[in-house]
């Protein structure tokens, strides 16, 4: 009966090391407050020093483009290889799956890669000799215009067409400039 009493009696004076009693909930609470201060902070920086916040954005895309690039081969040659696979092991029914799936995914691949090579050697050049002849093709037709414009002139001889052949005439350097800036720039891109 007394040991009851002493459990309902108040309870004991703290002492020094029983000051600070830990709560799981306030120190989440805590937590978050602290990591969105670090993110507001973070955030002004970026703001404020744009110029370095996109060089090194810039840089960190740089670094990870590679692995991008590789994600994104991955994702597209999976079904191929899965289809192979499969077909591998149709074929070959004792074939283990480990083996099969290598093989699936090395036929893939120099299956790509010959498709890249057939199209290097076959379709690039073509589409380079067809892009320069299209900016040999410029000046011709630029004079056919001005021959037309020459010849409705003729017939029409009370419309003032001088301000189409100027605009012409004034146009044709500024097309072939632009054609040639972008044949020279997508030719090493292809």
């Amino acid at each position: 009966m007394e040991e009851q009493e002493k459990n309902t009696t108040a309870p004991a004076p703290k002492s020094r090391s029983q000051k600070f009693i830990k709560n799981d909930r306030y120190f989440t609470v805590c937590i978050y407050v602290f990591v969105l201060v670090v993110a507001c902070a973070i955030a002004i920086k970026a703001i404020f020093s744009f110029a370095s916040t996109q060089k090194f954005f810039s840089g960190l895309f740089r670094a990870v483009s590679p692995f991008l690039i590789a994600l994104l081969i991955a994702y597209f040659l999976t079904p191929f290889v899965r289809a192979v696979y499969r077909f591998l092991k149709h074929v070959f029914k004792k074939l283990p799956d480990k083996p099969a799936m290598v093989i699936a995914l090395l036929l893939v691949y120099i299956i790509g890669i010959g498709l890249i090579i057939t199209l290097l050697i076959y379709v690039l050049p073509e589409v380079v000799r067809n892009l320069g002849e299209l900016i040999g093709l410029i000046p011709t037709a630029y004079k056919q215009l001005e021959d037309l414009v020459g010849m409705l002139q003729k017939q029409f001889p009370d419309f003032d067409f001088s301000s189409i052949m100027n605009m012409l005439r004034n146009t044709q350097s500024d097309v072939m400039a632009g054609l040639q800036d972008i044949a020279g720039d997508m030719i090493p891109v292809l």
